[in-house]
């Protein structure tokens, strides 16, 4: 700092690394106050779409999270999106990720309804501009089938993981560790449908390919 100066970018990343060991460490006081400190001089600094500011944002609005304080966090993930949206137009990366920054608030605070909402256009405009199979696509319709399960529409849930599923085994092979992970989500969203035949190999296999990766008595 006293080098590169308080607002030098260098300096925004090393405090806002500080500020994520301090709330690791439980010291979330003075963690909140020097987001909000980075995040501000970020916006001075670097500008209000910054990838800087957007992640400070954001790390600032999970902390909030943490807390319980969601009424809080919504407005400061609202600000990041809308500040991503005019800098960088609807449908890039960093607009989409504030946009599920915003879906994890809404869940948190019980709002499934407008969660889902949100959560079907983030998927809408992944499939659109990078296709089906992008491991980001994956990744939202693997968030979708999760909310959807929470919401209790445990049907159009399991057709997601199974094409999660069917993705991730085209992409990466039958026994990659992602892969895995899909079959295993789709058995618990079988039990949750009282499938406990259809669920059992998908179990097995997930079961089986632990197993082979980790060896038979890890955790």
């Amino acid at each position: 700092e006293a080098v590169s100066g308080k607002s030098h970018p260098d300096t925004l990343e090393a405090s806002k690394r500080l500020a994520a060991a301090m709330a690791e460490a439980g010291d979330t006081n003075a963690a909140w106050t020097l987001y909000a400190e980075v995040a501000e001089l970020s916006a001075a600094t670097c500008g209000a779409s910054h990838p800087l500011t957007l992640s400070t944002l954001s790390s600032l609005a999970i902390l909030l999270q943490k807390l319980g304080r969601h009424a809080e966090a919504g407005p400061v993930l609202q600000h990041a999106f809308q500040s991503a949206q005019v800098a960088l137009g609807t449908t890039h990366t960093a607009v989409l990720k504030a946009l599920e920054d915003i879906v994890s608030c809404l869940v948190a605070s019980g709002r499934y309804t407008e969660a889902e909402i949100l959560m079907r256009g983030v998927l809408s405009a992944r499939e659109e501009c990078l296709g089906a199979f992008h491991a980001d696509t994956v990744g939202s319709i693997h968030a979708l089938a999760v909310l959807l399960q929470q919401c209790g529409n445990n049907e159009e849930a399991n057709v997601l993981f199974q094409r999660v599923l069917h993705i991730q085994e085209s992409l990466l092979g039958p026994s990659h560790p992602n892969t895995l992970a899909a079959a295993d989500a789709l058995a618990a969203s079988l039990r949750a449908l009282a499938k406990l035949r259809e669920a059992e190999p998908y179990a097995q296999r997930a079961v089986e390919g632990a197993k082979e990766r980790f060896g038979p008595t890890h955790p």
